[in-house]
């Protein structure tokens, strides 16, 4: 009525867009809600779909009323006046002429300041709610399944829905520090984001492991542990040992694992027990965790770096010419080459010893042959070479 006063009709309209908007966003949000009930959750009780259902009929009439009522202003091109707003309004015009706008909204209804102080921490609560809302979804985007991402844009709705109505509500209160209670609101999300990250991080960090039986988290002790069953734990050397899981934790496959223990900030224990139940235990901190994520070696690195380990790091090469994986074993600069009696019973040993590599580490499975060299005084050396036919040969066989 005070819009048809003043003929607002700039105004007028302005409101009118915004509700059909904002009706028109609830009514999509409730639509991808029901729909998620169908793709991304199973054993949904049949009272959900109903509710959901019944909302998103009612959010739709709703919507269609004021989109209805928006193109009827916009052909009227004047503030438009229900039937029952037009009895009255000739009272309010002969009112409004006497006094001012905010004397028209006295006297104030009873427990107007209760109400008042209600309605601005409700407001609070929903700028918070909804800011804690996006920016969370934006720290975690694509963490949920595909078969969720419904749910993901629904809950981005409800949380731009949430800060919106919250904003709108605190600047039209009648509290003088609003805009100070504008930036508390914020601050607060600051504030609360911190532990509801944490949480969530340990959360997903638990549901992630929980299908692995030999791998556990203790959100007490920040500690995520991993046993490994070992034949004998008396040849257990844990130098060799943690340099080998190091290299295994490198792969692309425990990527996923790695982002969601680095984000809790937890220690990886890993223990190795043996049949007769003795254990050894090598501990990763943090900090190397996050070395090993941001570490850019390729598979086949990794691969190398394991073979490298295993037949000596101080005394072996490891490399790969893009047709062979080339093993050096150095002898030592003291240890002169083989004389000639001794070379045909050499060459049987690293011959017999480069296909039992070649079948140990799975050669074939990159596409490569398996070159050995052994590697004496003055960079004399006998060689061995298995193409990548003859492994595959002998891998039928």
């Amino acid at each position: 009525m005070e819009m048809a006063y003043n003929n607002d009709y700039k105004k007028y309209k302005q409101q009118a867009l915004l509700q059909m908007i904002v009706y028109t966003v609830i009514f999509v949000y409730i639509s991808f809600n029901f729909i998620a009930l169908f793709t991304s959750f199973s054993n949904v009780p049949l009272i959900d779909y109903i509710l959901w259902g019944a909302f998103m009929i009612l959010a739709g009439i709703s919507s269609l009323w004021y989109i209805r009522l928006y193109l009827q202003v916009r052909k009227a091109g004047c503030v438009i006046l229900d039937k029952g707003l037009q009895e009255i309004y000739q009272s309010y015009k002969d009112e409004r002429g006497t006094c001012t706008y905010e004397e028209m909204l006295l006297p104030r209804p009873k427990h107007y300041k209760a109400i008042n102080t209600a309605n601005t921490i409700f407001a609070i609560l929903s700028i918070v709610i909804g800011l804690l809302i996006i920016t969370i979804l934006y720290t975690y985007r694509g963490e949920l399944n595909s078969n969720a991402e419904l749910v993901e844009i629904s809950l981005i709705i409800y949380g731009a829905l949430a800060f919106y109505c919250g904003i709108k509500d605190l600047l039209n209160t009648s509290n003088s520090q609003k805009y100070l209670l504008l930036l508390l609101s914020c601050i607060l999300v600051v504030l609360l984001y911190i532990p509801f990250t944490s949480y969530l991080n340990k959360t997903f960090l638990t549901a992630y492991i929980g299908d692995d039986s030999n791998l556990s988290y203790d959100a007490k002790s920040n500690l995520v542990q991993e046993i490994i069953r070992v034949d004998e734990i008396a040849s257990f050397e844990p130098t060799y040992r943690r340099k080998r899981f190091i290299l295994a934790l490198s792969s692309e496959s425990q990527r996923k694992l790695l982002e969601n223990i680095i984000r809790v900030n937890a220690e990886y224990r890993v223990v190795y027990k043996d049949s007769l139940g003795k254990e050894q235990a090598i501990t990763i901190a943090p900090s190397e965790l996050k070395e090993i994520y941001h570490q850019t070696k390729s598979y086949l690195d990794i691969f190398l770096g394991i073979i490298k380990l295993d037949l000596g790091e101080n005394s072996t090469k490891v490399y790969d010419d893009g047709e062979y994986i080339i093993v050096e074993l150095w002898e030592g600069e003291n240890v002169p080459y083989s004389m000639q009696s001794e070379q045909t019973r050499i060459s049987t040993w690293l011959a017999n010893f480069a296909k039992e590599c070649a079948e140990d580490y799975n050669i074939a499975s990159f596409n490569r042959g398996l070159k050995m060299r052994l590697i004496f005084n003055n960079h004399r050396f006998i060689e061995n070479t298995l193409s990548l036919e003859e492994i595959k040969k002998a891998k039928e066989i």
